[in-house]
């Protein structure tokens, strides 16, 4: 919104300047299309090409105090209350991944080399992780989702973060080496497929725990509903590329 705020405030040619866009607004003004704010911006600062990077993530941040952080460590090393948090998000993030991204335009967002998280895995203060410690001191310690993306319904997507917070608590789990250990090995990404992330939902028990066996079962049946009426149709994408060929 900062762009389009300047773009709004300042018009003027810019030259020699490679305008980039990240569709960071929500929540701020009304919500546009990539195509509409890309027209603003070519309007006010009269150049041709606007840039986009995308894949951007709907942040989610997890702290929880009584009057003090349990998440609070009293050195610099993480708290044990926290660690366990951390491990618990990181192992039911596959079974809740129909949750966090609940749509097929979702899955456009994991794939390796792009800008948004796409692994069950964690880092402090390391944005290229699934989950981010911002701090791990003080009033602050939190951690931070980053799998989410902007067309995710936030109280779903809370509870299931919850849900795996509290059973990594309960189990006092351990999280893997954070990712800027040297001798942390690489995540299994999370699935590019929207179809099996649904049946990994339609079969987690933690699932059926913290939203009902019949809330899980309904939405599993909704999800599965949608994809097959999406798959079945044939995309512009698909005529150009394929017809060609015959």
């Amino acid at each position: 919104y900062a762009l389009l705020d300047l773009a709004a405030q300042y018009p003027q040619q810019l030259k020699n300047t490679i305008i980039m866009e990240t569709g960071g607004m929500k929540g701020k003004r009304k919500e546009l299309l990539k195509e509409e704010i890309h027209q603003l911006l070519h309007e006010a600062f009269i150049t041709e090409k606007i840039h986009s990077e995308y894949g951007m993530t709907e942040l989610l941040s997890q702290c929880y105090s009584k009057g003090e952080n349990i998440f609070d460590a009293s050195d610099d090393e993480i708290a044990p209350t926290l660690r366990h948090a951390v491990a618990g998000v990181l192992n039911t993030m596959n079974e809740f991944q129909a949750i966090f991204a609940p749509h097929l335009n979702s899955y456009r967002r994991f794939f390796l080399g792009g800008f948004a998280p796409c692994a069950p895995d964690w880092g402090i203060d390391n944005r290229n992780a699934g989950i981010r410690l911002p701090e791990i001191n003080g009033s602050s310690a939190r951690l931070e989702h980053r799998i989410c993306g902007a067309d995710v319904n936030p109280y779903l997507a809370f509870a299931a973060i919850l849900a795996g917070v509290l059973h990594g608590i309960e189990a006092q789990e351990e999280p893997p080496l954070p990712l800027e250990d040297k001798n942390a090995l690489p995540a299994v990404p999370l699935t590019t497929n929207w179809a099996l992330s649904v049946e990994n939902f339609a079969t987690s028990d933690l699932a059926a725990k913290v939203f009902g066996k019949s809330y899980r079962d309904i939405y599993t049946i909704l999800r599965r509903d949608e994809i097959a009426q999406l798959t079945a149709e044939i995309s512009p994408i698909e005529y150009k590329t394929y017809l060609s060929r015959l």
